[in-house]
């Protein structure tokens, strides 16, 4: 089942081009599957309707669903209405029901773009049950790929205290969409351009690239990976013998603005502040070898109902010292009786990712 499911969502995001530009048919009626082959153009509701009249051919269970998305999705709703804003497909894949997004030529199968998290949503049945109620419901508990940023990161230090940096990174999920559009461009100085963009707003301005290479970008695949070295240059500081700099991180969970306010009149729409539900980074620091670490700090380890944050430090050698940090963002919202609990988990989540190396 899977496989056919597969072969079809490829098949529509290869040769086909999404357009918002309503047809004939207006806003409301689906353009006909042949004509949508024909001119190769369709919008959420054509390629929902072509998607549905393949697999149904390939024998599985397909219907289409109406979205109120996730901007609007968690207000009040009342049928009949002419509200919903886009169109999907639920598909049964393996006895689960398996909801797919069209729209994006870069999606990977199976994975779930953070707008139609919490989103309103009514199925349309092909053929109708009368012993059965299609009501609306929310998208809270869909079985997709999740979006992971998983970063194996090289930082040597050399005796000029330039930090060379060797990033390894892998993405999947809704969020490789991203990087497949980027790592896909013909013209490689806009690749090189737009990676460097990407990693000075995670690490800071300063950066210089050496290379990019190593690029698994290949469309139809469940993630992309990519190598990046880079170097950067008068960030440390000094007091007597001793060295400090900040670690460089590659990936951030969490942020200071969601919690800038020291009480809340309103919930948290968290999904607006992540774009992945896990990341992994793994630093591996090594400095001059006539050189050891100062102090290496303890490991820390915090939880707020399904968030959860964690960074651990193990020395290899006097010289050498990995830093592994895990978070998984929870993109429910956070309602106003829990902003002072999520806030103090916040607050100690960014104090341990300021991290301190100290050397002599």
């Amino acid at each position: 089942e899977e496989e056919r499911a597969k072969r079809i969502y490829y098949y529509i995001m290869n040769n086909f081009t999404y357009s918002f530009v309503d047809f004939k048919q207006s806003g409301f009626i689906p353009q006909k599957p042949s004509k949508t082959i024909s001119s190769k153009l369709g919008d959420c509701k054509d390629f929902s309707t072509l998607y549905a009249t393949f697999a149904r051919k390939a024998g599985l269970d397909v219907n289409l669903v109406l979205v109120l998305t996730s901007d609007y999705g968690m207000k009040s709703l009342l049928l009949p209405s002419q509200n919903f804003n886009h169109c999907i497909v639920k598909i049964k894949l393996n006895g689960k029901d398996q909801f797919l997004e069209l729209t994006d030529k870069n999606m990977p199968f199976k994975s779930i773009p953070n707008s139609l998290l919490n989103a309103t949503a009514l199925e349309i049945p092909y053929m109708v049950d009368k012993n059965k109620e299609y009501s609306l419901f929310h998208l809270t508990n869909m079985d997709g790929n999740p979006s992971k940023l998983i970063s194996e990161v090289f930082i040597k230090v050399d005796e000029n205290k330039t930090q060379h940096i060797t990033i390894n990174s892998k993405v999947t999920g809704s969020l490789a969409s991203i990087y497949f559009d980027i790592l896909n461009q013909d013209n490689f100085e806009l690749v090189k351009e737009d990676i460097l963009e990407d990693f000075n707003q995670r690490i800071g301005e300063g950066l210089v690239l050496d290379t990019i290479q190593d690029i698994a970008a290949q469309k139809g695949a469940d993630f992309v990976t990519y190598t990046t070295k880079v170097h950067l240059d008068d960030k440390m500081n000094e007091m007597g013998s001793m060295t400090f700099f900040k670690l460089p991180l590659v990936a951030h969970s969490y942020n200071g603005g969601v919690i800038s306010l020291e009480e809340r009149k309103y919930p948290i729409d968290y999904q607006s502040y992540e774009n992945a539900n896990f990341y992994n980074s793994v630093y591996n620091l090594e400095i001059p070898t006539d050189k050891k670490f100062i102090e290496i700090p303890e490991n820390k380890k915090f939880t707020y109902k399904e968030h959860s944050f964690e960074v651990l430090y193990k020395a290899i050698s006097e010289n050498q010292l990995q830093i592994t940090i895990d978070a998984a963002t929870d993109l429910s919202t956070i309602a106003v009786n829990e902003y002072l609990d999520f806030k103090s988990y916040v607050e100690k989540v960014l104090k341990a990712k300021d991290i301190l190396i100290g050397y002599k």
